[in-house]
């Protein structure tokens, strides 16, 4: 799409001026605006006035700006309360008085009504209309509008450019969607062969883990933790969980000349609270000093 749509919308308060009734629409009327500026200026005025003239879209060389929604009616077509304001969406195409009201169309204007084609072709889509629903200011009034078109006999051209990009949004439209390739799933996992922890228990009790330091090596090697199953059997045998093992006088101490205990109370408490007794770890450290 060349174009940004953008909104900015006519105050409500100025509904009974501009937009007084709701409406059904059947038509797109197209218009020239009769000036050089550009669709956000267009759309200040008109909603800063409080002129009984309005329509629902300004479209220039970058953007369509909205001013009325498509259920509220405008004042456009000059036709009172016939089916041009009644019933019918309000387009303007802005820059056609570059170059004068007859002069040639300048390069700005060319890209507002190319803008304004595939636009119209969008609404058409949306609401499921064909051609003879695209309508000029002229049909409703005969007003000369949009009179930049009259001037350069390229109304028809133009009508042209809204029937090609319709037939490509109906083309798009009729396309069967592609199927998604569908990714090949990823091979199931076999299931998971580790026994359960009353099983593994079960069999450390009646000697199938080994001992020691090789049943620990044995148990972490098949995935579990030799923790959690020396604990296990111990509740089941009645004893109490195993606690982590104590570290030597001489590595804590150690340890502590390394600065890994802190210093001071905090070293003591630190100490104290990991199940050691700081005199004594205190005296390994004078000794090893």
């Amino acid at each position: 799409m060349a174009y940004k749509i953008v909104n900015n919308m006519l105050p409500t308060s100025k509904y009974s001026i501009k937009a007084p009734y709701a409406m059904n629409p059947l038509y797109i009327t197209v218009h020239n605006t009769g000036n050089t500026a550009s669709a956000r200026n267009e759309a200040a005025y008109h909603n800063s006035n409080n002129a009984q003239v309005s329509y629902h879209v300004a479209i220039d060389d970058k953007e369509a700006v909205q001013l009325i929604p498509f259920n509220r009616t405008a004042w456009h077509a000059g036709d009172g309360m016939g089916n041009g304001n009644m019933r019918s969406i309000g387009i303007e195409i802005c820059h056609s008085m570059d170059n004068g009201y007859s002069g040639a169309k300048s390069a700005r204007y060319k890209a507002a009504e190319e803008n304004a084609a595939l636009y119209i072709a969008y609404v058409l889509k949306q609401y499921g209309w064909g051609m003879d629903r695209l309508k000029r200011h002229y049909d409703w009034s005969g007003k000369d509008c949009p009179h930049k078109m009259h001037a350069t006999n390229s109304y028809q051209a133009f009508r042209n450019r809204v029937k090609a990009h319709l037939n490509a949004l109906n083309s798009n439209a009729s396309k069967p969607a592609k199927q998604p390739v569908a990714k090949p799933k990823p091979a199931k996992k076999p299931a998971s062969s580790k026994k359960s922890t009353a099983t593994i228990v079960n069999e450390v009790i009646a000697g199938k883990w080994g001992t020691g330091n090789a049943r620990f090596n044995a148990l972490r090697k098949a995935g579990y933790n030799p923790t959690t199953i020396q604990n296990a059997v111990n509740k089941k045998l009645g004893a109490s969980p195993s606690k982590p093992a104590k570290k030597s006088i001489d590595t804590v101490a150690r340890e502590v000349i390394a600065g890994k205990w802190g210093n001071g109370n905090a070293r003591f408490n630190s100490l104290r609270k990991a199940g050691y007794n700081p005199d004594t770890v205190q005296r390994r450290v004078n000794q090893l000093l």
